[in-house]
């Protein structure tokens, strides 16, 4: 099981504990798996992770048919066309590899195997290197904290929200001070920073996996706070 997947089984058990065995109305969003994953942890909002919430909500929906002619038959009727547009419009932007893409294919509509990968990083709200080139990271973590990372080790917790307060300067953390850097190539920079100041409306999306990874963007390629601070730097 990789990462998204355990993810997804969290989620599902938070299901089974506010629903159990019992049916939820195809209003309400066949189990509300959004609202259930931002009770867990915004992470769930994933891009990958999204795919297979939508694949266990597709498959509820359709093993779980209301007697038709009904309204609730049209209410679930419309709900599954809904979570399949979705679910396409998410495949086309994230999944890149051809052969994995047939595989979610598969798993969506025929559930068939279910799919591992693509493995899309989740993004930093920070990444900083000291004076002396130690890389310290900011990063979500499992509980309502965020978790601070310097050289790979977990040595600090964080209240959640929390942001830097300076565009292009030091942040103080661990008792250091750290200068912001950003991981994503410049090519990838370069291209957000013009979809962000030319108000196209086409974002470009090959760049999605790395400006996601680096914690520029979010999973509908809107900027986070990150993302309007690398913008902010480019010139």
């Amino acid at each position: 099981m990789d990462r998204h997947s355990k993810k997804v089984s969290l989620i599902r058990q938070e299901k089974r504990h506010l629903h159990g065995d019992r049916k939820v109305d195809a209003e309400q969003g066949s189990w509300q798996w959004h609202e259930i994953a931002k009770r867990l942890n915004s992470t769930a909002r994933h891009p990958i992770v999204r795919l297979h919430l939508l694949a266990h909500e597709y498959h509820e929906l359709r093993s779980d048919r209301a007697p038709a002619p009904s309204s609730a038959a049209r209410k679930q009727d419309a709900r599954r066309q809904e979570v399949a547009a979705q679910f396409d419009r998410l495949l086309d932007r994230w999944v890149v590899d051809d052969t994995l893409m047939r595989v979610w294919d598969e798993y969506f509509y025929h559930t068939g195997p279910e799919p591992v990968g693509p493995e899309v990083p989740v993004g930093a709200l920070f990444i900083g290197r000291s004076a002396r080139g130690e890389r310290v990271e900011v990063r979500e973590g499992e509980d309502a904290y965020f978790q601070v990372l310097l050289e790979g080790n977990r040595v600090e917790r964080l209240p959640n929200p929390w942001q830097p307060t300076e565009l292009g300067g030091t942040v103080s953390l661990v008792g250091k001070e750290f200068t912001e850097i950003f991981d994503a190539s410049f090519e990838a920079r370069l291209a957000l920073t013009d979809f962000a100041r030319s108000g196209h409306s086409i974002a470009p999306w090959r760049y999605a996996a790395e400006l996601y990874g680096d914690g520029l963007i979010d999973e509908d390629f809107a900027l986070t706070q990150r993302g309007r601070r690398c913008v902010a730097l480019i010139s």
